[in-house]
């Protein structure tokens, strides 16, 4: 699969949509408000079309509209806390992973707890796959 078809994929799952797998920056855009880009970004990503998308990195931009820092901040929190579960999902389907553990974790994983996202987030970077559909198993039951 190409880094193009597997970005669109991969958006396709978590209800983004893809952009530049052909400019070298891939990139899915979530859907929010104007003020605000929401976008998880592929920065391991290898040049070419192998699909070694590697990781993705969630990025939230606001712009300026006058308020004080720490509206910004809060607001920033609320919008990667609300992407929480397409976070997940993507480390689970990321080159060639769990498709199916990822769709889960689209559909659920906003209804878990913080302790519960961290143990699932522990999982999955360390390719413990087993141990994070076990735990979406005991979860979701």
């Amino acid at each position: 699969m190409s880094n193009s078809e597997e970005l669109t994929k991969l958006a396709e799952l978590i209800g983004g949509k893809a952009w530049g797998a052909d400019k070298g920056k891939p990139r899915i855009y979530i859907r929010s408000s104007r003020d605000r880009k929401v976008f998880f970004m592929f920065p391991d990503a290898v040049d070419g079309d192998c699909g070694c998308l590697g990781g993705a990195a969630l990025k939230v931009y606001i712009d300026d509209c006058g308020q004080a820092g720490n509206w910004y901040k809060s607001q920033r929190q609320r919008e990667m806390h609300g992407q929480r579960g397409n976070a997940l999902a993507l480390a689970a389907a990321c080159d060639g992973g769990d498709w199916e553990l990822a769709e889960q974790l689209v559909e659920y994983g906003d209804d878990f707890s913080d302790v519960e996202i961290d143990e699932l987030a522990s999982h999955l970077v360390n390719d413990r796959l087993y141990e994070a559909r076990s735990l979406v198993a005991e979860l979701v039951d």
